[in-house]
């Protein structure tokens, strides 16, 4: 682990580069050498039917959802919530400085008694 979700509203799609952002939290990960990069999963989706605020604005919202296993103390989960916060604002700055958008990271325990997995990628890296 981590799963690394990105859920973005679709008026964003036009405006920021989806691809590139999922690589830089990506990148986040790897940088942080503290989960199996074999482990790690970046995907994102897109937000068709959203509502916002007022409803006045062309408002949009980015949320990654940051997927880890369980067993972390708390100090750990928030470094870890931290740097992808610290990532992705960053990453979106320059967007969010000229256009009303959200911006959330949240940091997620995946419990291993509900939880099922098989991973044959190690065997080919």
């Amino acid at each position: 682990m981590p799963h690394l979700i990105l859920e973005y509203s679709a008026n964003l799609e036009e405006s920021i580069d989806v691809a590139l952002t999922l690589s830089a939290m990506h990148a986040c990960a790897l940088d942080m050498a503290v989960f199996p990069v074999a482990a790690i999963r970046t995907r994102a989706a897109r937000r068709d039917h959203y509502l916002i605020a007022d409803l006045a604005g062309d408002y949009g919202f980015v949320h990654l959802l940051v997927r880890i296993k369980e067993g972390r103390n708390d100090d750990e989960k928030k470094r870890i919530g931290k740097g992808f916060f610290d990532a992705l604002s960053g990453y979106l700055a320059e967007f969010q400085a000229s256009h009303p958008l959200a911006l959330t990271v949240e940091v997620e325990e995946i419990c291993p008694s509900l939880s099922f997995a098989r991973n044959s990628i190690p065997k080919f890296m």
